[in-house]
């Protein structure tokens, strides 16, 4: 059993093939878009790492023209970290993309147990970092959150008891600023208990992985990172 987990696990450890900061020595993918733009994306992957869906959706905002940092979270989460740890890390990424693309404006996007831990990273974000994120886009939120890549997350087990609820985190971010998309057959979605705190939520096709139609995810988020960015600035979304 052990072996047979190493051979499925290990590839998705390998370095993937695109550019990798030194930033903390994140495990991070960097799709630039060769010039300056007033809205960015951090992507925290699934367990799964930076692929699929995952990349699919990161690939798809930088041709419309939004750069993204994406973040392979089975790397990054193969050892356990702490919410503050994490923050601190997103902090760094932040204000070196920022600096480097000209970004006024942020989007976050986490997907699976991954979007779990956003909120948790949000809230520790210092106050200047926060007031530059204009959307976080939850996919297939759920109401605890790992802070490890684990096998029974693998496996789609039910959180260890390490895993810290995810709602009294949500609680703390202003709704308008959040979306929460999930599929119509998931079982274990914390969406429809967010929409009852006033964000806004999306049901799609399909399950946890929205049937494959991953360009239709991504039209779903710059829809409402539009609309979010048309209410506090002029710019517009390439």
């Amino acid at each position: 059993m052990g072996e047979a987990l190493r051979i499925l696990i290990d590839p998705h450890l390998a370095t993937p093939e695109a550019t990798v900061t030194e930033i903390s020595a994140l495990p991070l993918t960097i799709l630039g878009v060769g010039h300056s733009s007033p809205i960015m994306a951090v992507s925290m992957s699934g367990d799964g790492g930076w692929r699929d869906l995952d990349k699919t959706i990161g690939e798809s905002l930088q041709r419309r023209g939004i750069p993204v940092v994406g973040w392979d979270s089975l790397r990054y989460f193969w050892s356990l970290k702490t919410p503050q740890q994490t923050a601190d890390d997103l902090a760094d990424v932040m204000r070196t993309f920022t600096v480097r693309w000209h970004a006024r404006e942020v989007a976050l996007i986490g997907y699976s147990f991954r979007a779990d831990v956003m909120p948790f990273a949000y809230n520790r974000l210092p106050d200047k970092l926060r007031s530059r994120v204009a959307l976080m886009a939850l996919l297939g939120f759920a109401n605890e959150a790992d802070f490890q890549v684990t096998v029974g997350g693998w496996l789609r087990e039910t959180p260890g008891p390490e895993a810290l609820p995810t709602l009294s985190e949500v609680n703390k971010i202003p709704p308008s600023m959040m979306l929460c998309l999930y599929g119509q057959i998931e079982k274990d979605t914390a969406c429809p208990a967010l929409g009852q705190r006033g964000v806004e939520v999306i049901r799609t096709t399909g399950g946890h992985h929205f049937d494959g139609n991953y360009e239709a995810l991504t039209d779903r988020i710059v829809a409402v990172l539009s609309r979010r960015i048309a209410r506090s600035s002029p710019t517009e979304i390439p």
